[in-house]
């Protein structure tokens, strides 16, 4: 009985989908170049397990205490292209130094799985740490 228990356990794990634990949310790494926030995916196991699309850059501003969206990627000629991972993504908005900013890099998987990822950040631009060269 103990057995058939067990088994029933397993069986309604399995279907259900509990066992596999998928985030559609990871963290972004924002770090200066040239005094410029740079927006990039880091090298994980995940962004490493095929080719990201991107499919929009949004950056949001803290004004009076709420998140308001500031600029969005609109540019088709730059979405659904392939993004490198640790790879400066170009961006057209110019951050002031002392504000909050949210940002989320959406993407998903080159092939139609329908796996999609977004990639957030929230920072500061005076906080930010250098790095001597784009990567």
């Amino acid at each position: 009985m103990i057995l058939i228990r067990g088994l029933l356990f397993i069986s309604i794990l399995m279907l259900t989908g509990c066992t596999y634990r998928y985030s559609p949310f990871a963290s972004a790494e924002v770090y200066l170049v040239n005094n410029k926030p740079c927006l990039s995916i880091p090298d994980t196991r995940e962004s490493r397990s095929g080719i990201w699309l991107l499919t929009s850059i949004s950056v949001s501003k803290n004004v009076d205490g709420y998140m308001k969206e500031v600029w969005r990627l609109d540019d088709i000629n730059r979405l659904f292209k392939p993004i490198k991972i640790n790879n400066f993504i170009e961006y057209s908005y110019d951050f002031d130094e002392n504000s909050e900013y949210f940002i989320s890099i959406d993407t998903h998987k080159d092939y139609g799985d329908g796996i999609r990822k977004n990639w957030i950040a929230d920072f500061t631009p005076a906080q930010l740490k250098h790095k001597k060269t784009a990567p």
